[in-house]
């Protein structure tokens, strides 16, 4: 398929896409955390706060987890 990543939130999915397809799979989650690790935004926690206000349906587990991988 040539894609390097594919963005996919929903559970069975991405374990679709992974175990069958052999895709490499990231949520929307990650993408603050991999904006700070290229220095373009300074902090995950207040993006993904961001994106609860407006209407983006975050787990409080996930935020949590992408806070820790970015070290907040």
């Amino acid at each position: 398929m040539g894609v390097p990543r594919v963005l996919m939130d929903e559970r069975k999915g991405r374990r679709v896409a992974r175990e069958v397809y052999g895709l490499d799979v990231m949520g929307t989650a990650r993408l603050p955390t991999d904006a700070k690790e290229a220095h373009l935004v300074a902090n995950v926690g207040d993006l993904l706060q961001q994106m609860r206000g407006a209407g983006y349906w975050i787990h409080s587990r996930i935020m949590e987890a992408a806070m820790r991988a970015a070290n907040e």
